[in-house]
């Protein structure tokens, strides 16, 4: 039978039962990711579809498996990819926060899982790769009507960066929502050359349609990643592909630019009025310095644990270690925590040292590597390229957003990375010495024994973020016995910190400290110290129920710890000033007064009680 270059043929029997309820699980899986939201969490996107991608990678270990004989898994990515996975896991020995490395280590067990089924499925299945691509026409079709009525529902006139940020789809965030986009896009750029009228037509309106999208939000690292993707294609086609008319290459240049032209003119003109994000805004170096900031305490979080990290999931818990000095007034004061350094790679250098660092590179590279070999070898392939040039373009965005943090990115990007893999391996014979068979039955058995282990974890981790978001709307309503009875609901070995990372017994003692109840705020907060030790807010409020009950010199030293965190924080001085008042060091209260920026009403209260009190003298 005559296939094309490079098109995966194995012989398969497509009644097997096994692969099609494995191949419509994946889709049924792949799209539920996509589109699951729920407003019971306090991050609708994020646990739910942590559940849902356990529950369908459950399934797939009682199906797939019965098509994997015959297959190797030990080759060179599996093993750095399997290494990785256990780098994380085992960073929670280490790690403050225990639970926040165990989910940030299952994250990457099912991407390994996903990339692994891509790859399975793509070989076994001839029809899984048509399948994948019209899912993915069916999500972008969806998201863009989401998209369309966010988008409609504005004034242009006076459309703001406020505004700008609302437009976040149903995935939490803009930056995220353009990362998403992203991802689409190769599965809709294969979909124009691989599938038959009228799919191809589907698919060419659904690029165009993103790049409409991409162009509307402006955000720098998607279209940076798009742009990196673009033009590694246009070289790879100019490179590889074989006796390719000057005058196509010229024809390619000119569409390229008179698009990109009219797509330029058309928002310059349609949304002069959004200054902070046009295009100048985009390219201003000054907007960069929350993300330079951000990055060099990451680095000096590193240099402090080069080898290993601080525990995967822990950076944020960690960051305010390093002063909090140079940040937004909300963040010196304790009421925003940054949790992201908006570059995953400083991300898992600072996590997880230099050995998850490298275990992480070293599978990008392992990958870019054998494409291009197989480049070199066979010329240019539209199922090579694609892929190649999305993994270069989602490398970059790596490196100035947030990608793997979210269940969504996660899956599409192994999706990609399984597609690149599949095509390698039937062009490159892997060394004899990584092949190691497992029979089928031991691989579902200790697959789906793991993934009821992790299925359990995320539903006790679900059941406190519910609960959790109830505590968040007692509290702005003042009921404070609720939010210490949904407190204790919440709290468990798996849930400590909320979305935002504060931890769950701080609400608890702030509730206790409303109620007056000082004994129960001690023990509520002391415990919130031990899960965030450099949280400000946490430091100040230990420090206060302390002195109420009598431990002034123990006081005093939390107090300077949070004023060394966050020399802008002015409660921890103010309240230091009030301890030196009361032992009659009126003084060193005045010192401590002045040293508070600005003139509030407390600070003036409190220089006139100390004026009066030394005039007195």
């Amino acid at each position: 039978m005559l296939r094309r270059k490079g098109e995966i043929s194995h012989p398969l029997n497509l009644q097997n039962p096994s692969v099609r309820i494995s191949t419509i699980l994946f889709l049924a899986g792949y799209a539920g990711v996509c589109f699951l939201y729920t407003n019971f969490m306090i991050d609708g996107a994020l646990i739910g579809r942590f559940l849902l991608l356990n529950a369908t990678l459950l399934l797939l270990a009682i199906f797939l498996v019965d098509s994997t004989e015959g297959l190797f898994f030990f080759t060179p990515v599996i093993i750095l990819y399997s290494l990785l996975f256990f780098i994380n896991i085992i960073s929670s020995l280490w790690a403050i926060n225990p639970a926040e490395s165990f989910f940030e280590s299952f994250k990457i067990f099912f991407g390994l899982l996903i990339f692994a089924s891509t790859t399975i499925l793509h070989i076994r299945n001839p029809l899984f790769f048509k399948g994948l691509i019209n899912v993915s026409l069916l999500i972008f079709f969806g998201y863009g009507l989401i998209l369309t009525v966010q988008i409609t529902a504005f004034d242009f006139k006076t459309f703001s960066k406020i505004e700008m940020d609302a437009i976040t789809g149903i995935n939490g965030n803009v930056n995220l929502l353009a990362c998403f986009l992203f991802l689409l896009m190769p599965f809709l750029i294969i979909g124009f050359f691989e599938l038959e009228k009228p799919s191809k037509i589907f698919a060419l309106i659904g690029c165009i349609g993103n790049l409409i999208f991409l162009a509307i939000l402006q955000t720098r690292a998607a279209l940076v990643g798009m742009g990196v993707t673009s033009l590694s294609i246009f070289l790879m086609y100019v490179i590889y592909k074989k006796n390719v008319p000057f005058k196509q290459i010229i024809l390619w240049m000119t569409i390229t630019f008179f698009a990109s032209a009219a797509l330029i003119f058309f928002f310059r003109s349609n949304l002069s009025e959004i200054s902070s994000r046009d295009v100048n805004g985009i390219l201003s170096a000054k907007s960069f310095e929350p993300r330079k900031l951000l990055w060099k305490k990451s680095f000096q979080m590193f240099e402090d644990h080069p080898i290993a990290g601080v525990g995967a999931g822990n950076w944020r818990t960690n960051l305010p270690n390093y002063t909090l000095t140079g940040f937004i007034d909300e963040v010196q004061n304790g009421q925003l925590i940054p949790d992201r350094p908006h570059n995953d790679f400083l991300w898992t250098l600072s996590e997880t040292g230099l050995i998850g660092f490298f275990s992480q590179v070293a599978i990008f590279i392992l990958l870019i590597g054998y494409a291009y070999k197989v480049l070199n070898r066979n010329g240019f392939s539209w199922r090579l390229v694609i892929p190649l040039s999305s993994l270069l373009g989602y490398l970059t965005i790596s490196m100035f957003s947030f990608p793997k943090e979210r269940i969504e990115s996660v899956v599409m990007v192994n999706i990609i990375m399984g597609l690149l893999y599949a095509f390698i391996q039937t062009e490159i014979t892997f060394p004899a010495s990584f092949k190691l068979s497992i029979q089928p039955t031991y691989i579902r058995v200790i697959g789906a024994s793991f993934l009821l282990v992790i299925l359990f974890f995320g539903l006790i981790r679900a059941k406190g973020e519910y609960y959790a978001r109830k505590l968040i709307s007692a509290r702005q309503i003042g009921d404070f016995k609720n939010v210490i009875y949904y407190s204790n609901k919440s709290i468990s070995l798996f849930y400590k910190l909320d979305n935002f990372g504060i931890p769950i017994s701080w609400y608890r003692g702030s509730a206790y400290i409303s109620m007056e109840d000082y004994e129960n705020a001690l023990h509520s907060f002391s415990e919130a110290y031990m899960v965030a030790p450099f949280n400000i807010q946490v430091l100040n409020n230990l420090a206060s129920s302390l002195e109420v009950l009598g431990y002034h010199e123990k006081a005093k030293s939390i107090y300077l710890e949070a004023i060394r965190i966050s020399p802008g924080f002015e409660d921890p001085k103010l309240n230091l000033a009030a301890i030196y008042y009361n032992e009659g060091n009126y003084r060193t209260a005045l010192q401590w007064t002045q040293s508070v920026a600005g003139n509030g009403e407390r600070k003036q209260k409190y220089k006139e009680l100390i004026y009066g009190k030394i005039n007195k003298r």
